[in-house]
């Protein structure tokens, strides 16, 4: 996978739905930090929905990593 401007674009319609938001309501640089709903649960509910996406399965530190659109690219390319 790379980080290109289609797999941005799905890992941030991954984002908005999982958080149950709009994409027009994510800012630029979603992540924990910057996103209001991006509680504990919901970051859960986007762990599953990526794995889901993307056929991938995580391990609990990539879990634990995927605080930000920016770490799951680089967790997401690291799988290409």
């Amino acid at each position: 996978m790379r980080s290109d401007a289609a797999l941005v674009a799905q890992v941030r319609t991954v984002i908005a739905e999982s958080l149950d938001l709009d994409e027009d309501q994510l800012p630029d640089e979603p992540s924990q930090d910057t996103v209001a709903g991006w509680s504990s649960l919901a970051h859960l509910v986007l762990v599953l929905n990526l794995e889901e996406r993307f056929g991938v399965s995580f391990s609990m530190d990539e879990m634990v990593a995927l605080t930000s659109a920016r770490r799951i690219l680089e967790v997401l390319s690291r799988r290409a």
